[in-house]
C-alpha cells in the first residue's frame, strides 16, 4: 500500500476478511481454500486491471480514517474549551 499498489490478503481467519471488507476490497481476498497459483494469478490480473480505481478508494479510505482519528482530540477540546469559558 505505501508503494501505492493495492494488495491482496491471504485470509486464513475471518479477521483477514473483515479488514478487507472494511477496506472495500473483500473480492481480493484469497481464501485458504481456493488459494492456488492459477487463483493467485486471476486476483493479481484483476487488482493490476483496476489500479487506478483501487488507489483512489484507498486514498479515500486514508482521508476517511484520518479524519476520524481526530475526533475524539477535537470532541475533548469542544469540552474543555467550553468548560473554560464557563468558569
Amino acid at each position: 500500500m505505501l508503494g501505492n499498489c493495492p494488495m491482496m490478503m491471504y485470509a486464513f481467519a475471518p479477521k483477514h476478511v473483515g479488514i478487507m471488507e472494511m477496506m472495500q476490497m473483500k473480492v481480493y481476498c484469497l481464501n485458504e481454500e481456493g488459494a492456488s497459483p492459477s487463483k493467485v494469478i486471476e486476483v493479481l490480473a484483476s487488482m493490476l486491471g483496476s489500479r487506478q480505481e483501487l488507489r483512489e478508494r484507498l486514498s479515500a479510505r486514508l482521508i476517511e480514517l484520518k479524519r476520524a482519528a481526530t475526533m475524539p482530540a477535537k470532541q475533548a477540546a469542544e469540552i474543555l474549551g467550553s468548560e473554560l469559558r464557563g468558569s
